[in-house]
């Protein structure tokens, strides 16, 4: 039986993947730029957002998402603004948003798979909706 080998040097030297590679990582740069730019004029308290620091935070993590065959992220509008919706004053809101997140993905996914994708979509377009803003 054959071993299995592969070749590091031809898949950085590919230069499709580097174009692929950067062309996504400005896209989801720039959506994240627009959601802190989104978010922070819906803050009522007027708190501005630290661009670097939240640019490096989500290129670490769309590297360790890369490493592990995980797709990209970026930050959403939609997540932000529910979450001064609801009145989150710190972080701590985010955070508590991934930990339930994670915990929902890890000790019961087969209760996540009986959800009917139309009542996901449904609370989707609610929340993103929300005519009580107008």
């Amino acid at each position: 039986m054959k071993k299995f080998r592969f070749d590091f040097t031809k898949l950085f030297s590919n230069t499709e993947i580097w174009k692929d590679g950067i062309t996504i990582g400005l896209l989801a740069t720039l959506e994240t730029l627009l959601c802190i730019e989104a978010i922070d004029k819906l803050d009522r308290r007027n708190r501005i957002t630290p661009i670097n620091r939240e640019l490096v935070a989500q290129g670490i993590g769309n590297m360790t998402c890369g490493l592990l065959g995980a797709i990209p992220m970026t930050a959403v509008v939609v997540r932000g603004s529910a979450n001064v919706d609801a009145g989150a004053r710190t972080k701590l809101s985010a955070f508590t948003h991934g930990l339930f997140l994670l915990l929902a993905v890890l000790l019961v996914p087969f209760l996540l798979n009986k959800i009917p994708y139309a009542s996901l979509a449904a609370i989707l377009i609610i929340t993103g909706y929300n005519p009580d803003k107008t």
